[in-house]
């Protein structure tokens, strides 16, 4: 199961404000001041210092020459994907914090950096790193798992070990490849990145995790004398395989030699270590390691922080009003039962499911992407419109309901860390009118919550006699960038990518319809469904449903 396919169980980051956190968020500063203080009067002009910082931002990630303080990043073509890089680029360059949400609630600079200042007084100083957390580390004590590490450890057990849970990548060298520099270089990858390097062991009484020191082994398969072929099934078989996380980390490689000039590095890592952001990290850890390996390059200094100071800050500061106001906001959004989308009369779908592939036509494509921008919003908001719309053809309903993927990367140095932090929010819509403004104020009031773990969220309402089943979506979406990149190393070039399932395969989560778009010079993904919820050729007639809904997010703007 790909990284991508993760929001549909995944849990993930939390931000919080709380006293007694041993990590947090960036606060903004400017200059020797934090934001928010100073002189009376001075904030007009730290408003203006700090748009000026988010103009240059959107300056850098657009391409564009000029950005005025009031123009919206979305109708100078930007998109979510491209948020997410502005707003990494601001917290690692500017110290500027700001969510995806922020983008769609507040799209100029001038916005942006009135909703940073607003942030800033509501967060309060920011601790350090957590000198808890890395004197542990030296010891190579326990630490707890992070909320999402917990619900994923807990549903592997319930599957036996099975690779539900596994996302399988491969990095492809064509040249001249040092395959000795390449083992070396997934072992400095894996030092850098300790998520990498974890056990799962009972401490205390509960399941907690503790950072490994020795290698990680890199198997080898040649496949020459067979012209090459067999390396899908490899990869296959590397997605069918589980981890035992009690005692193996939860990541494993394996070089395979389908030339003499070409060998493909397959990776294979356990969603409790990983995520969609994680494989370009890791991917573009591996290379640069190579590079340095073969003199071609600095080695990168150590992380100030790990994936195990994040599951530290989030088990100290998830508690009191913060997380009652999420659970509330989640709760409302659920209270409403979602229409019934698939045919089939039961609930109970089973897990057998089927993936396909799926794309966007380049004609629907451009539409949707000259749609977003004349009406200041983002492609992926489209995407949520022409899914709502999708809900509303196929169940006759107007309300409807969409899961969609989060990154959560907004925790401080999480850009950098290779590990669980990505999320699945529940977005309300109206599939009949005003298509478009629901969808994008539903994305704006579900990412309020993005850093409220989804399964936990479930599990606390469940506990407090809350019925959940009845207002889950019935259809899901994610976009995501473009797993395949082009790498040039001394003496070698590599490509990159994802391995994804297709046919009938084994899905553990509960959506009969998931639409997984990756943009790559267009939109092109998979499908998947739940084979016992679209009985006869009702699957077929939905796809056709799907691809109409997405013609009409292009051409009438959805409204």
């Amino acid at each position: 199961m790909p990284p991508g396919h993760a929001f549909l169980f995944d849990a993930r980051r939390v931000r919080v404000e709380g006293s007694g956190a041993a990590d947090g968020p960036v606060c903004l500063t400017v200059g020797p001041q934090r934001c928010g203080e100073g002189p009376a009067g001075a904030g007009t002009d730290r408003a203006g210092a700090i748009a000026e910082r988010i103009a240059g931002a959107f300056r850098e990630v657009l391409g564009e020459a000029r950005v005025e303080s009031g123009a919206s990043f979305f109708e100078l073509g930007g998109t979510s994907l491209e948020a997410l890089r502005v707003a990494s680029l601001l917290r690692e360059k500017e110290q500027v914090s700001l969510r995806l949400g922020d983008f769609f609630a507040h799209g100029s600079p001038a916005g942006l950096a009135e909703a940073a200042l607003r942030r800033s007084r509501e967060d309060g100083a920011a601790p350090g790193s957590s000198l808890r957390s890395r004197a542990r580390r030296r010891a190579g004590r326990h630490f707890p798992l992070s909320l999402s590490q917990e619900g994923l450890y807990a549903m592997d057990r319930g599957a036996k070990g099975a690779g539900f849970f596994n996302s399988v990548w491969w990095m492809r060298f064509e040249g001249a490849v040092d395959l000795v520099s390449v083992e070396h270089a997934v072992n400095d990858a894996v030092l850098r990145q300790p998520a990498l390097r974890t056990v799962i062991e009972s401490h205390g009484g509960r399941p907690a995790q503790r950072v490994l020191t020795q290698p990680v082994p890199v198997e080898r398969t040649d496949l020459r004398d067979r012209g090459g072929r067999g390396l899908r099934r490899i990869m296959a078989g590397e997605a069918a395989e589980g981890f035992d996380l009690e005692r193996r980390v939860p990541a494993r490689f394996r070089l395979v030699r389908l030339a003499d000039d070409t060998t493909v590095l397959v990776g294979t890592v356990h969603h409790v270590a990983f995520d969609g952001v994680s494989c370009d990290l890791l991917v573009d850890e591996i290379a640069h390691a190579y590079a340095v390996r073969l003199g071609a390059g600095d080695p990168r200094p150590e992380l100030r922080r790990h994936y195990a100071d994040f599951a530290e800050w989030q088990r100290d500061t998830l508690r009191g009003d913060r997380l009652a106001e999420h659970l509330e906001g989640i709760r409302a959004v659920l209270d409403r039962p979602c229409p019934r989308i698939a045919p089939a009369p039961e609930r109970d779908y089973g897990f057998l499911a089927r993936v396909e592939e799926f794309e966007v036509p380049g004609a629907i494509e451009q539409r949707l992407a000259e749609a977003a921008v004349r009406q200041d919003t983002s492609l992926f908001v489209l995407l949520v419109a022409a899914m709502t719309r999708l809900g509303t053809r196929l169940s006759g309903e107007p309300e409807q309901k969409v899961s969609v993927q989060a990154a959560n990367r907004s925790w401080a140095g999480s850009e950098h860390i290779v590990g669980c932090f990505s999320n699945v929010l529940t977005v309300a819509g109206n599939g009949h009118e005003e298509v478009v403004a629901a969808a994008r104020a539903g994305v704006v009031e579900a990412l309020r919550h993005e850093e409220m773990p989804f399964d936990t969220a479930l599990s606390l309402l469940g506990d407090e006699g809350f019925d959940v089943r009845a207002g889950l979506p019935g259809l899901g979406l994610a976009l995501q960038t473009s797993p395949a990149r082009r790498i040039e190393l001394p003496g070698c070039a590599v490509t990159t990518g994802q391995f994804t399932e297709s046919g009938d395969t084994v899905d553990p989560t509960p959506f009969p319809l998931v639409l997984e778009l990756w943009e790559d010079g267009g939109l092109r993904g998979v499908v998947r469904s739940l084979r016992g919820a679209w009985p006869d050729d009702s699957y077929r007639r939905a796809l056709a449903q799907l691809r109409l809904a997405l013609a009409d997010a292009g051409s009438s703007g959805g409204r």
